[in-house]
C-alpha cells in the first residue's frame, strides 16, 4: 500500500495540512485531529475527482489504495496528544530532560 505523507500543523482552533505530491492544495480546519482527518480524506477525494473531470494531471498512486502517514510539527504532535497523554508523561518518556513547562512553550 503506497502512503502519502501530510505535512499536519496546528492552527489557534484546528488544524491545516499540506501534501507535498500536490502542489498549491492545503487544507485548514476547525476541531478536533479526528474531524481534520475526515475532511482530509473528503478534500483529496473532491480534488482527484476535480482533476479527472477537468482531465487534469494527478498522481496516480490515488488510484490504488493508499493511506496517510502524518508528519507533525512538535505543536501539532503535542496538541493531538492532549487527554492521551499528559505533559509529564510526554516529558518522561523524552528522555532529554524536556519538562512541563518547556513543552508548554512550544505550544
Amino acid at each position: 500500500m503506497e502512503k502519502v505523507t501530510v505535512n499536519v500543523g496546528k492552527t489557534l482552533q484546528g488544524y491545516s495540512a499540506s501534501v507535498d505530491i500536490l502542489p498549491g492544495w492545503v487544507l485548514g480546519i476547525e476541531g478536533s485531529f479526528d474531524e481534520f482527518k475526515e475532511e482530509l480524506q473528503k478534500s483529496i477525494d473532491i480534488y482527484i475527482e476535480w482533476a479527472k473531470e477537468d482531465g487534469e494531471e494527478y498522481p496516480l498512486l490515488f488510484d490504488q489504495e493508499y493511506e496517510f502517514e502524518y508528519k507533525f510539527n512538535i505543536e501539532s504532535l503535542l496538541c493531538c496528544y492532549d487527554g492521551i497523554l499528559s505533559r509529564s508523561a510526554i516529558a518522561r518518556l523524552t528522555g532529554i530532560g524536556i519538562n512541563e513547562i518547556q513543552l508548554e512553550h512550544y505550544i
